[in-house]
């Protein structure tokens, strides 16, 4: 009775022996698999909370700025009135470009910590007239005896006009804003490829540059 109820223990304990390498070997096929399905997550390609979070925070970033000077002209010599009255005025209209960071979302940074990598995708260039000078310049005058010079009111009416104008020749022919576009994607791209070789990543942008031959 002895020796049955150890041969019983025996059988038991090789019973479950076979069932744990059954169960090891089913595990192992699991993780296998699921290794060959999902790419994966934390030694490899992952998003990076700390540069996400860290790059969204900064907002609104400007890498690129342009005066432009616009000229106008008020040339009031009527037929039924004695002598000339001619002035030829200028004013710079201030013109910025950058990148609102707040618009990143978590898939356009992501890290290959495999091969120190950031792929980054940055929102898209925005080109914006930040301002202009207050007050006009005189770059010429002719003025006969008998007329009077621009007032103010009528200065500030030409500066209006040659502000509409400004931005209507920008959407027509938007050569400032390719220029200006251009140069500014470099520099954000500079100015990040900067800060990932400091964390000891390479940087990859994953949208095209802009170029100043295309809109």
């Amino acid at each position: 009775m002895k020796f049955l109820s150890q041969s019983i223990t025996a059988l038991s304990g090789f019973c479950l022996l076979i069932i744990s390498i059954f169960a090891t070997a089913a595990c192992s096929s699991r993780n296998s698999d699921s290794q060959d399905s999902v790419p994966p997550t934390n030694d490899s390609v992952a998003f990076h909370p700390d540069f996400y979070q860290e790059w969204k925070r900064v907002g609104k970033m400007d890498f690129g700025s342009m005066t432009v000077t616009k000229t106008v002209t008020t040339d009031r010599t009527e037929w039924y009135k004695i002598g000339r009255r001619v002035a030829v005025y200028s004013f710079d209209i201030y013109l910025k470009a950058g990148i609102d960071l707040d618009q990143l979302r978590p898939e356009d940074v992501v890290i290959d910590e495999t091969s120190k990598t950031i792929r980054l995708r940055l929102p898209e260039m925005d080109v914006r007239i930040a301002g202009r000078s207050s007050d006009l310049r005189l770059e010429y005058e002719h003025i006969d005896l008998f007329r009077s010079r621009p007032d103010s009111r009528e200065r500030a009416v030409l500066k209006e006009m040659a502000n509409e104008d400004f931005q209507r020749e920008m959407k027509q022919n938007p050569a400032y804003i390719r220029q200006l576009r251009a140069t500014a994607d470099e520099k954000a791209r500079a100015y990040f490829t900067a800060l990932g070789e400091a964390a000891g990543y390479k940087v990859e942008f994953t949208r095209p540059l802009y170029i100043s031959t295309k809109d």
